[in-house]
């Protein structure tokens, strides 16, 4: 019974400590090339050694990188302006020793044996196209906001359940917001 005991205590005590290594962003740079609203930044992917160890055992990580316009002087209810959704995809080829890289909404696809540069690959921003010019007002304060989440329904059945309660499995980043004026 007090191996039970020292066990539990040990599990309580450690697991918090056991940190994941967080989804983290630059700040989104803006554009405007042909009337439209560009935007560019970094996220660096969060992955913890559970989510590597999973990755290296053949099971893939999906996240979703959500891009929102918002204008504040709408209500809470209303939709936001304009949403973009960039899914992007990390997978291990074991016989190559390769990590797959797929960018899965513009279809892009692309090889690194680095897992920490496929991460950074996989969350840059690059001139994506948000929204026409036409759409916005001028002098008009807006709000760009970012969210990273890790897509859990890819998952096979038996990591759902532990993808929500394990915290080894909690990489999503919340909404990040910044001001932006249309000039």
């Amino acid at each position: 019974m007090n191996k039970i005991v020292t066990y539990f205590l040990l599990l309580c005590c450690v697991v918090p400590l056991v940190q994941a290594e967080r989804t983290r962003a630059t700040q989104l740079q803006t554009s405007i090339v042909n009337n439209q609203l560009l935007i560019d930044g970094q996220v660096a992917l969060g992955i913890t050694p559970t989510m590597e160890s999973a990755l290296l055992h053949g099971i893939a990580l999906e996240y979703s990188i959500d891009i929102r316009l918002d204008d504040p002087e709408r209500h809470l209810w209303q939709n936001p302006l304009l949403v973009k959704r960039t899914r992007v995809k990390l997978s291990f080829d074991s016989l190559k020793q390769t990590y797959l890289l797929t960018n899965l909404s513009l279809q892009r696809f692309s090889t690194d044996r680095d897992l920490k540069r496929s991460l950074m690959t996989l969350g840059a921003i690059q001139s994506l196209p948000i929204a026409q010019l036409k759409q916005l007002q001028k002098k008009h304060p807006y709000q760009l906001r970012l969210r990273v989440q890790l897509e859990r329904d890819s998952l096979p059945n038996a990591l759902r359940l532990s993808s929500i309660i394990d915290p080894e499995w909690r990489i999503d980043m919340d909404w990040q917001t910044q001001l932006w004026v249309y000039e």
